[in-house]
């Protein structure tokens, strides 16, 4: 689907090399929901291992109730890494497993957008939130039965915010290395395309209109990470492999030009 598209983008006489053939297959919606519960299981646990390290009461039968669907009715969902740190008792986590679980509320927000659950998703560099809905989870006994007969959206549709997400990580990543200026040229036909908006400079602009020139490194260090994890989901919901823990956020910018292009 992704070749697809990216030749639908370069139009006649400008198609991007093509690279070895890869079928990809994206999730069901019914795996979507399932996946978007283990995300929510995930943060969950951080938020946990985070009252255990600070001393504060953890609420046991929560607690127990994430591991047990972990091992349980979403075990066939779950990657083998999710499914052994749930097993752990609480205090096992390390301080990264704590803030990598944490971040997965960044993915989980694209597969609640994907689901139907919010109209738009959250502004690209800044925090998004769990739907009230997942509230629900607190008190049900199967994971299994919550939020039945989702539909996903359009495949097109998801595709056209992977392809934004991919150009905006690609100039983030790419801030201190390579030639500006082909930076300002990607970014403007980035633009062209509907993928980003621009600054008054020419560059990438964040939510507020300014450029990511001018972003400090606590923020980009920020704004890097919830790009990472949004590309992460919608790789995933674009079918790149149906294993969680297997999709990589490598960027397909680099193919829109060429020196022969005007």
């Amino acid at each position: 689907m992704r070749l697809l598209s990216l030749k639908k983008l370069f139009g006649k006489g400008k198609e991007p090399p093509v690279p070895p053939e890869q079928e990809w297959f994206p999730p069901t919606a019914d795996t979507v929901r399932r996946r978007l519960v283990i995300l929510w299981c995930n943060a969950g646990r951080s938020h946990f291992e985070n009252e255990h390290l600070n001393k504060r009461d953890v609420d046991l039968e929560i607690f127990e109730k994430i591991k047990n669907w972990l091992s349980g009715p979403l075990s066939s969902d779950a990657t083998s890494r999710e499914i052994d740190r749930h097993k752990a008792e609480i205090g096992a986590y390390t301080s990264q497993e704590r803030v990598n679980d944490w971040w997965d509320q960044e993915a989980a927000v694209v597969l609640q957008w994907a689901l139907g659950m919010s109209e738009n998703l959250p502004a690209w560099d800044t925090y998004g939130e769990w739907d009230e809905r997942t509230d629900e989870l607190f008190d049900l006994a199967d994971p299994l039965n919550w939020q039945l007969g989702r539909t996903l959206r359009s495949p097109d549709e998801i595709e056209s915010i992977a392809q934004s997400y991919e150009a905006r990580y690609w100039r983030i990543r790419d801030m201190n290395r390579g030639d500006p200026a082909y930076a300002r040229k990607l970014m403007g036909r980035a633009h062209q395309l509907g993928q980003v908006e621009l600054a008054s400079d020419g560059e990438l602009a964040f939510s507020d209109g300014s450029s990511v020139i001018d972003g400090d490194d606590d923020k980009l260090s920020i704004v890097t990470s919830i790009v990472i994890e949004r590309l992460h989901a919608l790789n995933w919901l674009c079918g790149q492999d149906s294993d969680w823990d297997s999709i990589t956020c490598d960027t397909i910018v680099s193919w829109l030009w060429d020196e022969n292009w005007p």
